[in-house]
């Protein structure tokens, strides 16, 4: 996502350095092993990176005092890179971080750096509204977290949404798509992405598709997580064809995504998921749940169905008018391209920050 933000905005003459801070990690198991090899600089796709590492306590303890780790190598990549205007991606700890720099600082919030870990503790709170309160501008991903935003601390938010890549999600020939992924041509196939956690309300997928057992369906997942044997565990107890894809490269997401009837995401919190921005722009009608900044952007009948979170029948009577109601299917996908083509990429939202980001450094 902020990759592709940040390529967005090269193409319209930012130079772009990006910083990252990763936990110190011990080579205890695959996660802190992955974090070790992070390299300290290297280049990706072109844009400079540098990584700062710092001590992340477990259950986010102590992460209001991460600025005080990183504060010295931060000002060692100011100096070297002399920016104009600093963008922090989530409230915290990068926005903390940010905003104790004596730079112009634009902080986005993404989604459960405004609504879940600011009131996990008081001292998140503390550093989020430090946050909030000293940046020079505040943006957020959706209505629904700018919202959040504003409870924590009550100042202007401006609404940029998320966004796609329309170089790679785009409409696909459904028959060619099923051919490409050895896919039979009469079945209905769902496709779910993102990681497999209850909370994305993958579970609650296979529980509704069972339900459609006449159209003989198939259930797609791109992604990987801690829940996956419990999910093919469910599925072979509900009799569902589950085919778990794993991690895929964007292009082979945007495949998938053509291959399919529907794509869903019946998660049960968000804020405002790239998933549904791609899905729309791939051309296919989305069924997700009316969570964070989802019915923003889908509009219920008209650019995909909306259902409740946890709701499974609505969920299974959702597959079953997108199976049963061609025409309303057609009408729904060409509407959700037609919207995400004009609001949802990357270079449309990387024209607003462009906005953002000139005013904030020019002190507007």
């Amino acid at each position: 996502m902020i990759l592709r933000r940040v390529e967005a905005l090269r193409e319209l003459g930012h130079e772009i350095s990006v910083v990252r801070i990763v936990p110190q990690a011990p080579p205890f198991n695959e996660k802190w092993r992955g974090y070790r090899s992070i390299p300290a600089a290297e280049e990706i796709e072109g844009i400079p990176v540098r990584t700062i590492r710092a001590f992340f306590p477990p259950q986010q303890l102590g992460m209001e005092f991460i600025p005080w780790q990183v504060h010295r190598a931060i000002r060692r990549e100011i100096n070297r890179f002399s920016p104009d205007v600093l963008h922090a991606s989530f409230i915290i700890p990068c926005g903390q971080v940010a905003v104790r720099q004596d730079i112009p600082t634009v902080v986005t919030a993404h989604g459960s750096d405004a609504y879940r870990w600011p009131y996990r503790r008081p001292g998140l709170m503390r550093a989020a509204r430090e946050a909030i309160t000293k940046a020079t501008r505040v943006t957020a991903v959706s209505g629904y977290i700018g919202r959040c935003v504003q409870s924590i601390a009550q100042r202007d938010v401006e609404i940029i949404w998320n966004g796609g890549d329309e170089r790679f999600f785009y409409p696909r020939e459904r028959l060619e798509s099923r051919a490409a992924l050895e896919l039979p041509a009469d079945r209905f196939i769902v496709a779910f992405a993102g990681n497999i956690l209850r909370a994305k309300g993958v579970f609650d997928l296979i529980e509704a598709v069972s339900a459609l057992k006449k159209f003989a369906p198939i259930v797609l997942v791109a992604g990987s997580g801690p829940e996956e044997q419990g999910l093919r565990e469910l599925a072979l107890r509900q009799g569902v064809d589950l085919r778990i894809l794993g991690r895929l490269p964007q292009d082979g997401v945007s495949q998938m995504f053509g291959a399919a009837d529907a794509v869903a995401l019946p998660s049960y919190n968000e804020g405002l998921p790239n998933v549904v921005c791609e899905a729309m722009l791939s051309g296919r009608a989305v069924v997700a749940s009316t969570v964070g900044g989802i019915p923003e952007i889908v509009a219920h009948e008209r650019t995909g169905l909306l259902i409740g979170p946890g709701q499974i029948a609505e969920l299974t009577a959702a597959f079953t008018k997108i199976a049963t109601d061609p025409q309303a299917r057609i009408a729904m996908e060409r509407a959700a391209r037609d919207f995400a083509a004009a609001n949802l990429t990357w270079r449309i939202s990387a024209r607003r920050y462009d906005r953002v980001l000139r005013a904030a450094a020019s002190g507007h």
